[in-house]
């Protein structure tokens, strides 16, 4: 089952791909503008799972390719760590932490000094587990799938330089056994450097 999301990720990211490069080929379409992005990000869990790991922190590293007026292709990856539940039981030194993996788009409402978007991720996290309370122990590691979809405004600073500001809900998806998923409300803040100038061809 793991094996078959790998290749339909891998899929997902070279129809991507393709496009993008379809789209660059256009004489009609916006395209040139490039970016990378640096976030900095805040986790409040949801559901069961707050019941043991209450809220998470860490960082987001990303490129993306505004191929249209209105739509970006971004590519993103980063560092979560989760904080455990004070009244969980869980003994010290416990962690939760994953790697995400992601792929998505963002749609642009205005391109102005204030852009506004709506965008969605997803893609696959690297998880690892190892924590032990009075009845139970777990150290183990696992791919997983995940999505996020929110909103977001990025505000020019200076001609290539942006603030990043965006709220999302997020769901990390366990193996389905498991008693919970790993949902919460994400909220982030970070800034992005244009690499190259918007122009039309």
């Amino acid at each position: 089952m793991k094996l078959q999301w790998i290749i339909i990720f891998c899929i997902l990211i070279g129809s991507a791909v393709h496009s993008q490069t379809s789209l660059e080929q256009s004489n009609n379409v916006f395209s040139g503008e490039k970016f990378v992005t640096v976030q900095g990000l805040g986790i409040n869990s949801l559901g069961e799972f707050k019941e043991s790991w209450e809220s998470a922190s860490g960082f987001y590293l990303g490129y993306g390719i505004i191929y249209s007026d209105k739509g970006s292709l971004v590519f993103q990856t980063g560092y979560v760590n989760f904080k455990p539940n004070e009244n969980a039981g869980l003994e010290d030194g416990s962690i939760f932490r994953m790697i995400p993996l992601m792929v998505g788009g963002r749609y642009y409402i205005t391109m102005d000094r204030f852009r506004p978007f709506l965008l969605a991720m997803n893609g696959f996290n690297f998880i690892r587990q190892d924590w032990a309370r009075a009845d139970s122990a777990l150290t183990t590691t696992s791919w997983q799938y995940n999505f996020q979809v929110g909103l977001g405004l990025d505000i020019f600073l200076f001609s290539n330089l942006q603030l990043e500001l965006a709220a999302k809900y997020n769901s990390h998806l366990l193996d389905p056994p498991k008693p919970y998923n790993i949902t919460g409300l994400e909220y982030s803040i970070g800034l992005v450097w244009r690499l190259s100038p918007a122009r039309k061809d």
